[in-house]
């Protein structure tokens, strides 16, 4: 999901890395990792794709939807289509912002940066347990809705 957010900003800076970092335990979900950004950023979702998804997800929410443009695609066909963990990791990012989502994984721009070495996305291990962070994971909610108009980030 986080590909996902950052992918418009992504777009626009000129020279970005990601630096995931595991703990030791997790080392060899790396490759896991790689292949979610392979998924997300080498391989961009054409047009076709694009309307096939869409079509699929307001089905999958049970909204009433004509029959598919593509007569060969029907519900069983676009959810063996559409089963990968990028597919759904696109669902939650359509549920939150619509098809807008899906359009920003049209673009080639980050396959581009990639490939030209603008944009990298590096794994390191690291070397100690930073257990009393555990409580920040996945805390970001929750930190803005704490903060209050004039709260400077910065200073805390």
């Amino acid at each position: 999901m986080f590909l996902l957010r950052h992918a418009d900003l992504l777009r626009w800076v000129d020279d970005w890395t990601i630096r995931v970092l595991l703990p030791r335990r997790l080392r060899q979900a790396a490759a896991l990792y790689r292949y979610a950004v392979r998924d997300a950023f080498l391989m961009p979702l054409t047009p076709r794709d694009v309307g096939e998804l869409d079509w699929y997800f307001r089905a999958r929410r049970g909204e009433f939807v004509c029959p598919s443009r593509d007569p060969d695609l029907d519900l069983e066909t676009a959810a063996r289509k559409f089963s990968a963990a990028r597919f759904e990791a696109l669902h939650r990012a359509w549920l939150q912002r619509g098809e807008q989502a899906l359009r920003a994984m049209q673009a080639t721009t980050l396959r581009d940066q990639l490939q030209r070495g603008f944009g990298r996305v590096e794994f390191a291990e690291l070397p100690h347990q930073y257990l009393q962070l555990t409580p920040l994971v996945g805390a970001s909610d929750r930190v803005e809705k704490i903060l209050h108009e004039g709260d400077n980030l910065a200073t805390a």
